[in-house]
C-alpha cells in the first residue's frame, strides 16, 4: 500500500508541476558555429544551524549535495534566478541577547528552502518544483535534507539525513549517519557507507546497499522494488526486510545475527540467495512454488525433530526448522524462482 502511494503521489506532483511550464520555440537565431556559451553559476549562502533542514525542489539537473564543517549553507547553480530563504530556528536566552548586541548579526537559520526559477519573473509557489539546473548544494554535516527532484541524477554524501524523491534518475548516498529515505519511480539506488534507519523503494530501480548498518536499537532496514534486483552487502541491522516483485534478492555479509532479529527476503518471480555465518543460529521459514527449489548448506532440524534436512526441495515446498541453538527469525520466499541458503 505504501508504495501505490508513492506511484500516485509522484505522478500527481508531475501532473501539478506541468501546468505551470511553458515551451519555447526553436531559436530564430542560432549562435555562430565557432561560438561557445558557457553557462555561468550564480552563488548563495546563508548562515545556519548545525542541524539545519535543507528543501530543494527541482524540475529538472543534476543535484550533487556534500557535508561540511562548515556553519552555512551554500548553493551555486546554472540557473536565471537562484534564492536561499531561511528560517531562524529559537536559541537559548543567553546567545538570542549576544546576537542582538552584535552589529550585523544574522542569526542562523533551523530551516532553509532552495529556490531554483527559469525566469527572474517567475513567481515562487510553494510545493512545484518549476525550476530546472545543475545544482551544488554545500551544507553541515549534522543537516537533513529534503529533495525532490523530476529528472535527473542524484549524488549525495556526508550529511545526517536523506530523505529524498525521485521520478526518473539515478540516486547515489555515501556516507549518512542518521537515516535515509530514498524513492525513485524509474532509475537506480545506492546506498553505501551509512548508518541509521533505512527505506529504500523504487518502481523500476535496482537497489544496492553496502556497509550499512544501525546507529541504535530501534533503526530497521528496507529496500523494496518492483521491478529490480536488491543486492544487499554488510546489511548489519537486526531488522533487514528486502523484496521485489520481478528480480533477484542477493544477501552477502550479514555478520552475526542478532538473537532476536528478523530478516525477510523475498521475490515474485526471481531467485533469493542469501549467505550467513557458518555458525549462524536461526529458525528458517522457506516457501516455493511453481518448479523452483530450496537448497542450503546448513543442516536444518525440522520441528518435528523426525529429521534433519540439507538436500534441495524440489517443486512446490516449504522447509521449516532451526539451525543451531535458534535466535533469529530468516524467512524466505519465491512464487516463480528458488531460493539458496550458503555459509560464508
Amino acid at each position: 500500500m505504501r508504495l501505490t502511494a508513492f506511484i500516485v503521489n509522484a505522478f500527481l506532483l508531475l501532473t501539478l508541476t506541468a501546468h505551470g511550464q511553458t515551451t519555447t520555440g526553436a531559436n530564430p537565431n542560432p549562435n555562430p558555429p565557432d561560438a561557445e556559451i558557457e553557462e555561468e553559476m550564480t552563488e548563495r549562502a546563508l548562515s545556519v544551524e548545525p542541524d539545519a533542514v535543507v528543501n530543494l525542489c527541482l524540475e529538472s539537473g543534476s543535484v550533487v549535495v556534500r557535508g561540511s564543517d562548515s556553519r552555512e549553507v551554500r548553493v551555486r547553480a546554472d540557473a536565471a534566478r537562484l534564492e536561499l530563504r531561511g528560517e531562524a530556528g529559537a536559541r537559548p536566552p543567553a546567545q538570542a541577547s549576544q546576537a542582538s548586541q552584535t552589529p550585523g548579526a544574522q542569526k542562523p537559520s533551523k530551516n532553509v528552502e532552495v529556490w531554483v526559477s527559469d525566469s527572474e519573473d517567475d513567481e515562487r509557489v510553494s510545493g512545484i518544483c518549476a525550476g530546472s539546473g545543475n545544482v551544488e548544494l554545500e551544507m553541515p554535516r549534522g543537516a537533513t535534507l529534503i529533495l525532490k527532484l523530476h529528472n535527473g541524477d542524484i549524488d549525495v554524501s556526508d550529511i545526517a539525513e536523506a530523505h529524498i524523491q525521485s521520478l526518473n534518475g539515478d540516486t547515489e548516498v555515501r556516507r549518512v549517519t542518521r537515516a535515509a529515505d530514498i524513492q525513485n519511480i524509474s532509475g537506480s539506488i545506492t546506498l553505501s557507507d551509512s548508518s541509521g534507519r533505512v527505506r529504500l523503494q523504487g518502481v523500476s530501480s535496482d537497489i544496492d546497499a553496502s556497509n550499512v548498518r544501525a546507529a541504535g536499537p530501534a533503526d530497521q532496514f528496507s529496500a523494496k522494488t518492483t521491478s529490480g534486483s536488491v543486492t544487499l552487502d554488510r546489511v548489519t541491522h537486526s531488522r533487514v526486510e528486502a523484496g521485489t516483485v520481478s528480480g533477484d534478492v542477493n544477501v552477502t555479509g550479514t555478520g552475526a545475527l542478532a538473537r532476536d532479529g528478523s530478516y525477510d527476503f523475498k521475490t515474485f518471480s526471481g531467485d533469493v540467495t542469501v549467505t550467513l555465518p557458518a555458525d549462524a543460529s536461526f529458525k528458517l521459514n522457506a516457501i516455493v512454488a511453481s518448479g523452483g527449489e530450496i537448497s542450503t548448506d546448513f543442516i536444518v532440524k525440522s520441528d518435528t525433530g523426525a529429521q534433519s534436512l540439507k538436500e534441495p526441495a524440489h517443486g512446490q515446498g516449504r522447509l521449516h526448522g532451526t539451525v543451531g541453538s535458534n535466535g533469529a527469525h530468516v524467512n524466505l520466499a519465491s512464487f516463480n524462482g528458488s531460493l539458496r541458503l550458503k555459509k560464508r
